[in-house]
């Protein structure tokens, strides 16, 4: 789970293996939304970059990293 207190939104996996995601929320939990679902095997270990607003993560199933402007 990644938080970014900036916009108080926080992000987190979801490793369902039919359908892997990265959803988002506000801190309150409302606005909860799907962010990113293509192309994800076992999306894991979010983080946040905070100089240039990227949210980073592993993918285990992938090995890979990537990231989201």
């Amino acid at each position: 789970m990644g938080f970014s207190y900036l916009c108080s939104i926080m992000f987190w996996t979801d490793w369902n293996r039919k359908d892997p995601r990265i959803e988002k929320a506000y801190m309150d939990g409302t606005n909860r939304g799907v962010m990113i679902k293509e192309n994800l095997g076992l999306p894991n270990a979010l983080v946040i970059d905070f100089e240039t607003h990227n949210l980073c993560w592993a993918d285990a199933g992938k090995q890979l990293f990537a990231t989201k402007f």
